[in-house]
């Protein structure tokens, strides 16, 4: 290892014997954001954050299965849960991060949209789908399952769900033309220039939608770039994407 770094100083390269890799395994809804927030800590730190991005429960399942997971950010609290009863990992630490909404989104504007009326989404819908993420076991989906049946329409368009494995995708879609309608987050509709809100479902509707932060390991760049989560410039990207943030407690 001597030479080989003797070579390299030799050669006019260098080598970062610093570089630390952190692994962070997140929900599909926080891909865009995280992106931004990862390229702003990599600016200040030799650290190099790995984004693995997918449906809460697939990630869930696929940590609590050893997969080398530094950092497990769930959009619901039942699969962070989830995470800490099946690891093995005592000095796990968590805490909510994250606050979203759930809205419908269409391909083009439309008004007055009463999502408590089976003839409205009849109407919308006609022989098309509904796009929402798979009610059984991902959080967008489970929201929206909440929330349909609150207003009293699941039963009606159950059998008209297009599931997707995590809540991209079924806004992709939308944005495709593939499906009228999808019930996604407030982030992702903002986020798309191909899709318009339709409604906002009341908060009261379904289970409040946070996302929990879990730090699983105990090495210095990931608890670096845990706390860097709630840093000024994490804060100043997570609020242009329209996110609410929760006050660091721990």
């Amino acid at each position: 290892m001597v030479k080989f770094i003797a070579l390299l100083l030799m050669a006019g390269l260098t080598l970062n014997v610093h570089a630390a890799s952190v692994k962070v395994f997140a929900a599909a809804s926080l891909s865009p954001a995280l992106q931004q927030i990862i390229e702003r800590y990599e600016q200040l730190h030799d650290d190099d954050i790995v984004l693995v991005s997918g449906a809460s429960s697939a990630l869930a399942r696929q940590v609590s299965q050893g997969a080398p997971a530094d950092i497990y950010v769930s959009a619901n609290q039942a699969w962070m849960q989830y995470v800490l009863d099946n690891t093995a990992i005592n000095t796990a630490k968590s805490q909510p991060w994250l606050g979203n909404q759930l809205v419908l989104v269409a391909s083009g504007p439309q008004q007055g949209f009463d999502v408590t009326s089976v003839q409205a989404w009849q109407a919308a819908l006609q022989q098309d789908y509904l796009a929402m993420a798979d009610s059984r076991h991902v959080p967008a989906g489970i929201y929206g399952k909440q929330a349909l049946s609150a207003l009293g329409v699941w039963s009606e368009l159950a059998h008209k769900i297009a599931a997707s494995n995590n809540v991209r995708a079924a806004l992709a879609l939308v944005e495709r033309g593939a499906a009228p309608l999808a019930v996604v987050y407030q982030t992702d509709a903002e986020a798309s220039a191909k899709v318009h809100t339709l409604a906002v479902f009341p908060k009261d509707s379904h289970d409040p939608i946070i996302y929990p932060a879990l730090l699983l390991s105990e090495t210095r760049a990931s608890a670096r770039f845990y706390d860097f989560l709630w840093s000024q410039q994490a804060l100043a990207t997570l609020s242009q994407h329209s996110f609410e943030v929760f006050p660091r407690v721990n």
